[in-house]
């Protein structure tokens, strides 16, 4: 296509990564997205979301976190989707301190936490003893609008039992 003098528009660059994601072709995706980018041409935010999901339902964590580092820093904000994936995948790691940090990152550039972000995020925060920043979260989910219900502040109640 680019040989023919085609630029590819945003529904070709997603068609193209969410072919190789589907079929596991996590490489070619991702090469696919840098190529373009070293040519000029500005992958889609959707585009850059399907190759972060597909790295997740693989496997490949680390090179997850690594897209969304690069993706957040160049200004893009993944989706609520995504965001909602990737948190959901690093809870179960338990690695607070990124999953923090990208909740911080995302909301500066302009994401808002939806109430399934706010489900994943204060449970897991209060599991790991980080109850501080669960009522932080449980604070700013009522700031959003969100009524608190039982999965979101009992969690709080459960890890304040167990710093007991």
């Amino acid at each position: 296509m680019i040989r023919k003098g085609e630029v590819p528009d945003k529904r070709t660059y997603t068609v193209l990564v969410n072919g190789w994601c589907s079929s596991r072709k996590m490489n070619e995706a991702q090469d696919f997205l840098e190529d373009m980018s070293k040519k000029g041409f500005n992958p889609p935010v959707r585009g850059r979301d399907l190759l972060i999901e597909g790295l997740l339902n693989v496997g490949y964590l680390e090179s997850a976190k690594k897209m969304v580092r690069r993706m957040t820093k160049e200004g893009f904000v993944p989706d609520i989707a995504t965001f909602n994936s990737l948190v959901e995948t690093i809870c179960k790691t338990k690695e607070i301190d990124f999953y923090i940090d990208m909740y911080h990152i995302v909301c500066k550039l302009g994401l808002c936490p939806d109430i399934n972000s706010y489900k994943i995020l204060i449970p897991a925060t209060s599991k790991v003893g980080r109850i501080d920043e669960a009522f932080r979260l449980l604070n700013n989910s009522i700031e959003q609008g969100y009524k608190p219900f039982p999965s979101l502040y009992a969690p709080i109640i459960k890890g304040l039992c167990r710093k007991r």
